[in-house]
């Protein structure tokens, strides 16, 4: 049977220059459409209206392998958090030449510490990018 599923081999994810580096997994929330309710007096059924407001892009979390060094992502990250950096943040999937990609603007919302699993030792971070304007998705160019 055919398919068209994207192999999540090979992608890659840039903020604001910076490759990511060691990927486990990438965790996206939803899009969502902010809802407005209305009431008006001239209402006969009692009801509430709603109407479609402001459009969400969400947020993408990265669980990450931590790098320890004095230049490794998680310090940088950590600087562009610091300094509440907004960026072009770039996924690839599949690079190569059926790559399709993600790219947006995006500011660090949330970095956690380093911390590691009793199960395998390794020492792991997340970092959450929360996306602001619309995002710009691109199909595979094969």
């Amino acid at each position: 049977m055919a398919t068209n599923a994207i192999s999540a081999i090979g992608t890659t994810a840039v903020f604001d220059g910076l490759n990511l580096g060691e990927i486990g997994s990438m965790s996206p929330s939803g899009r969502t459409c902010n809802v407005v309710t209305y009431f008006s007096t001239d209402s006969t059924n009692g009801f509430v209206d709603k109407l479609p407001g402001q459009l969400d892009e969400g947020e993408l979390t990265f669980d990450m392998v931590y790098d320890g060094s004095a230049a490794g992502t998680y310090n940088s990250l950590n600087t562009k958090y610091l300094a509440k950096t907004s960026g072009t943040l770039l996924i690839t999937f599949n690079v190569g030449a059926d790559a399709s990609s993600y790219s947006c603007t995006a500011f660090i919302s949330s970095i956690d510490k380093p911390g590691f699993s009793a199960g395998d030792g390794e020492v792991r971070h997340s970092v959450t990018f929360a996306i602001t304007g619309k995002a710009t998705y691109t199909d595979d160019v094969a």
